[in-house]
């Protein structure tokens, strides 16, 4: 290539839980390589805490401040406390799934690990570039390293800084200090993708308009690329419901799980969720995980990941939302993502019975569906491409 060629990507990588967070790290390197890149995945704790920080964090006074100031509203914080504090009791005990095993043979991590700011600035390496992306990078951080880490604050001209298919995870910002935290640093970026329309929304809000949606890293892989990676061989099963949620005990899905069950399918259910599923009967690897999506009859899952293998492997799906608003929050990536495949009627907020009726007798046109998907993926490698050279 006759230059350097080195790239480092910011990202989430360490997950034992999380498939999509792996696999979306694996697409965009296993893409870079392929336009003749040498990418590394910087080995980032992200949820390091100085003890400045942790004193902060549990400060009367910044706790006072982020309840008036945020533009999320009180009643919010209020439901997120107690969420959060229930969360704490776990009573999931670890049980490897072969997520190192897959990395090690899948993605390419730093020698060295980083865990603040002052690591970025003191191990800095001179790359072409540092892609900040995908997954959910972007969203509210209120405290410490990690914005500034991910919005690439620490990047030295003439380094390409990139953002691809990051998302915001939400549809606002949440005060007027993170607003000008990202319009101080975004003017540095020389591209910025975003996996998501409401991400365009808020960029838009802070005066950026140059900005593109591009598809997530997995999507730029095909179906027999991402079976290429996957060391599980089985026989197809056929009428096999497989279920992958990333909330443990869901009333709906198990719902759907019982009404699927009794007309004769067999369940694979797989639960990322904090607490163990009572429904849960695998705890599977990413190779599992790929195989079985790529074998069911029918997938239901409250995942974007889920929901991107299930479409790119031409699986039908049906999306349950995290909450009663199809297009807010959590919700907005899945949402997007049908939208643009024009496959909407496929995400639902509740339980039904003539939805589970419709999903059996759906037809899905998967010529359209790929047509849509080959066309995204051309829009994504086209982005790292053009804003490469």
């Amino acid at each position: 290539m006759g230059r350097n060629n080195k790239i480092n990507i910011l990202s989430y990588w360490d997950s034992q839980l999380n498939y999509g967070q792996i696999l979306q790290g694996v697409a965009l390197q296993y893409v870079l390589k392929k336009l003749g890149y040498i990418p590394t995945t910087i080995r980032y704790n992200v949820d390091y805490l100085s003890l400045s920080d942790r004193q902060k964090l549990n400060s009367i006074g910044f706790k006072m401040q982020k309840l008036f100031t945020d533009d999320t509203s009180i009643a919010n914080h209020i439901k997120r406390y107690f969420f959060s504090r229930k969360g704490i009791s776990s009573n999931r005990d670890f049980v490897d799934r072969g997520f190192d095993d897959f990395k090690e043979r899948n993605l390419f991590l730093s020698n060295t690990e980083y865990n603040s700011y002052n690591d970025f600035i003191e191990n800095y390496n001179d790359v072409y570039a540092y892609i900040v992306g995908s997954d959910q990078v972007w969203n509210y951080v209120a405290l410490g390293d990690r914005r500034k880490i991910f919005l690439l604050d620490f990047v030295k001209f003439p380094c390409k800084k990139i953002a691809y298919a990051v998302s915001f995870g939400r549809t606002k910002f949440a005060n007027r200090k993170e607003k000008k935290d990202f319009a101080s640093s975004l003017k540095t970026f020389d591209a910025i993708g975003v996996r998501e329309s409401s991400g365009i929304e808020m960029c838009s809000s802070i005066g950026f308009n140059a900005v593109r949606l591009v598809p997530d890293p997995t999507f730029l892989l095909t179906k027999e690329q991402w079976l290429a990676l996957c060391q599980v061989k089985k026989s197809i099963k056929h009428n096999l419901l497989f279920v992958y949620t990333l909330v443990s005990n869901d009333e709906r899905i198990h719902k759907y799980v019982d009404y699927y069950k009794s007309k004769g399918y067999e369940i694979v259910y797989v639960s990322s969720g904090a607490q163990v599923d009572t429904y849960e009967n695998l705890q599977a690897s990413i190779d599992e995980w790929l195989y079985y999506i790529s074998a069911a009859s029918l997938v239901i899952t409250n995942s974007f990941h889920g929901l991107i293998f299930s479409l790119n492997f031409n699986t039908p799906v049906l999306g349950i939302a995290r909450g009663r608003n199809l297009s807010a929050g959590m919700n907005s990536r899945m949402h997007s993502i049908l939208n643009q495949l024009n496959m909407i009627n496929w995400f639902t907020e509740e339980y039904d019975n003539a939805v589970s009726d419709r999903v059996l007798k759906s037809n899905v046109n998967w010529e359209s569906v790929n047509q849509n998907i080959e066309s995204m993926r051309n829009i994504g490698i086209n982005f790292l491409k053009e804003n490469l050279q």
